[in-house]
């Protein structure tokens, strides 16, 4: 009797473990068929150390320029320096006239004339809204690199995005010439102008050495062509225009609303203009402008070509970037509107 009742419970005891280890019994895992995987089991954690390191090293390096300051060049007149020691910085902005473009009332003779000078998509960019907090972006400029700097890595402009961003040529001519270039004699030798006729409501204005012309006074006075016009009369109308053209948009100045007229022994010859390499002298005046606003803390307004920074900032950064706008059509010829949206040009209709 003794021994059934140790039997029994036995039996008792074994089904509870039997009931227990059902219970917890995990599911059979399904086995793969093919290959066997990869030794990449870690490497979910291998992202996340990384992305770790990189935090680090970001939050170790809060300004943008390396460890050793030896490597930087005239550092103590940088306008960096003067931000991080808390003095009042201006931030700069943009003198941009390329709204009142459309203001000139252009002749399908003129239009010609300006695509073979290599001017064709330059006129076109016209209402183009700039972003002057992105503008100060010149804070990270390197005079000695000729690049941006930030945390991690550098940055610059090349021809490459002048090209597909403005659409000009980079190669060609050098665009060179004399700067004590006078106003006076230059509409007198070039375009045959006599300016004390023109200027009747005092709007001529010549400023600084005497080089510069407003364009206020240009607009006024050239921007609708008169009728029965000699070919002499149509060229300078041209020129003009041009000249109109280079002080709103790639080489404006810092003083805003006027253009060297340095550019008229170029510009008045107009079968050879088109072989001058703009987009080159487009990219190297924005370089010399950037290296005078980093070194000199008074410059409140930037020169040069807006259009190029703003577009290539929005192009390779992604940090505050605006809405592409809706794409707009690149003038009156057929191959700009027939062509697919993907390979118009320039990529500045695409954020105008």
């Amino acid at each position: 009797m003794k021994k059934l009742k140790k039997m029994k419970v036995r039996k008792k005891k074994w089904k509870k473990k039997m009931k227990t280890n059902i219970s917890t019994r995990e599911p059979p895992k399904k086995r793969r068929r093919g290959r066997p995987p990869l030794n990449n089991s870690n490497k979910k954690g291998k992202s996340v150390a990384k992305k770790k390191d990189r935090d680090k090293r970001v939050s170790s390096c809060p300004y943008p320029w390396p460890k050793k300051k030896l490597v930087l060049y005239l550092q103590r007149l940088h306008i960096s320096s003067s931000i991080l020691a808390g003095e009042k910085h201006v931030y700069c902005r943009t003198n941009s006239h390329n709204k009142c473009l459309k203001d000139w009332k252009l002749t399908k003779r003129q239009k010609k004339i300006l695509d073979s000078c290599g001017f064709k998509y330059l006129r076109k960019i016209i209402g183009f809204t700039m972003d002057n907090s992105l503008v100060n972006l010149v804070d990270r400029w390197r005079p000695g690199t000729s690049t941006f700097h930030f945390p991690q890595f550098e940055m610059t402009i090349t021809l490459e995005d002048v090209c597909w961003i403005l659409r000009l040529k980079p190669w060609g001519l050098p665009v060179t010439g004399s700067y004590d270039v006078q106003v006076l004699g230059a509409l007198e030798e070039y375009l045959g102008v006599d300016y004390e006729s023109l200027d009747v409501s005092g709007m001529l204005g010549i400023t600084g050495k005497g080089n510069c012309v407003k364009l206020t006074w240009l607009r006024a006075t050239f921007s609708k062509l008169p009728k029965n016009l000699t070919d002499v009369d149509f060229s300078r109308h041209t020129v003009l225009y041009m000249l109109y053209l280079l002080g709103s948009t790639i080489f404006s100045e810092s003083g805003g609303g006027q253009v060297n007229v340095k550019y008229l022994p170029l510009l008045s010859n107009i079968s050879q203009c088109g072989g001058y390499a703009w987009g080159a002298s487009a990219l190297a005046y924005l370089y010399r402008i950037m290296d005078r606003y980093v070194y000199y803390n008074g410059m409140i307004n930037l020169s040069g070509s807006g259009v190029l920074l703003t577009t290539w900032a929005y192009e390779r950064i992604n940090i505050a970037r605006s809405d592409m706008g809706t794409i707009r059509r690149g003038g009156d010829d057929e191959e700009d509107l027939d062509a697919p949206v993907w390979r118009r040009f320039p990529r500045a209709f695409m954020w105008m």
